[in-house]
């Protein structure tokens, strides 16, 4: 139940993208193009991208970063740098590095939230993006997109 709302509750984080990219588009800002979205893709991106981007962007950093701060308090931090980086790394356009910010704030909580569990932890993240991108998938199949 609780992995079912850290999956919507990545789709409602996503309201606070809207303003952004509405600024975007009246500033002329790129925000054509992103990441190649096919069928023949789906062990990439459900699998693969996935367990390497939790890897890196949540266990690594957010590892890493408490590692050094040595206290639970710094938990925050912690969440912003992982969803900046999880955001700086996917340069498909602009808007495109807001809308994965967004999206990598949910999966960085997501990971602190289970963080006691550091495999379970880092396998519900895995299982959360995964199923994302395996809509995102079936949604531009599906509507020709």
């Amino acid at each position: 139940m609780q992995v079912l709302l850290f999956l919507l509750s990545s789709y409602v984080v996503l309201a606070f993208f809207i303003p952004i990219l509405l600024v975007m588009l009246a500033t002329g800002v790129n925000t054509e193009g992103g990441p190649e979205v096919a069928p023949d893709k789906v062990i990439e991106l459900m699998v693969i991208a996935p367990v390497v981007e939790t890897l890196v962007y949540q266990y690594l950093i957010i590892r890493l970063f408490m590692y050094f701060a040595k206290s639970r308090k710094y938990y925050p931090c912690a969440i912003l740098i992982s969803a900046i980086a999880f955001g700086l790394a996917h340069t498909y356009n602009p808007a495109y590095i807001f809308f994965a910010f967004f999206i990598g704030l949910v999966l960085a909580y997501m990971y602190y939230f289970y963080s006691k569990e550091p495999l379970k932890a880092f396998w519900t993240v895995v299982l959360v993006h995964g199923i994302r991108n395996g809509i995102a998938i079936a949604t531009v199949d599906l509507f020709n997109l």
